[in-house]
């Protein structure tokens, strides 16, 4: 499971956004969809895009569009305030690079890597802002580097809710249809133990996370 070398992708940070609670899943395909503009048009931080363009690509709404510049602008994505648009007339937009840049990102700061195909699926109806944004949080937890733990083990509990700020139903939810769609696979643990004892001589259980596996084959299908 792993991605092909001469596949194009999009690297999105990690901390800054991919694990950041104040970034929506909405939010989260507008930056997909800036950083592809960003990279089409040779690196270039000053867009001008359509909000049909937006939309036709992120599956956002007039008002979730809306929503999503003035969050971007809230949190430092953006450095113009977005105001009223005109139809028909394109918007530009300042593209803050620390936000956005992968290849000069600062100490401490990693990036993910999906294919680009998600983002077309996103555009053809096949994903959903939630589903993307998934999919590149279980890329975040998993070491390409390290054949052996090619899966993600974050908790659901301990760390998806908090990250992603999405409650336990909905990130269920999510496990279940990307595994209809046969996108991710899950390894189950419940209760375990490594058979090691306690002061009391009591055997010490605990609660092993699943394993969480992109199928990057079936991400080519899309």
């Amino acid at each position: 499971m792993s991605v092909t070398k001469n596949e194009q992708t999009l690297n999105i940070l990690t901390h800054t956004t991919v694990r950041n609670p104040n970034i929506t899943a909405n939010d989260f395909v507008l930056i997909l969809y800036l950083k592809y503009m960003i990279w089409k048009l040779n690196n270039k931080y000053i867009l001008e895009v359509s909000s049909d363009d937006m939309k036709r690509w992120t599956g956002l709404s007039d008002k979730m569009l809306k929503k999503s510049l003035s969050n971007l602008f809230a949190q430092n994505y953006l450095l113009n305030e977005v105001g009223k648009r005109t139809p028909n007339k394109p918007i530009l937009l300042t593209i803050n690079k620390e936000s956005f840049d992968s290849e000069n990102r600062r100490e401490g700061e990693y990036f993910s890597s999906m294919p680009i195909k998600l983002l077309y699926a996103l555009k053809d109806g096949k994903l959903n802002p939630k589903e993307v944004r998934f999919l590149y949080y279980l890329k975040s937890y998993i070491n390409v580097k390290n054949t052996s733990k090619l899966f993600c083990y974050a908790g659901i509990d301990t760390r998806m809710k908090n990250e992603l700020h999405m409650s336990k139903p909905t990130i269920i939810e999510l496990h279940s249809e990307l595994k209809k769609k046969k996108l991710i696979s899950v390894t189950q643990h419940k209760w375990g133990t490594n058979y090691e004892y306690d002061d009391n001589d009591k055997l010490i259980h605990k609660r092993f996370n699943n394993h969480y596996f992109i199928e990057f084959e079936n991400i080519d299908k899309l």
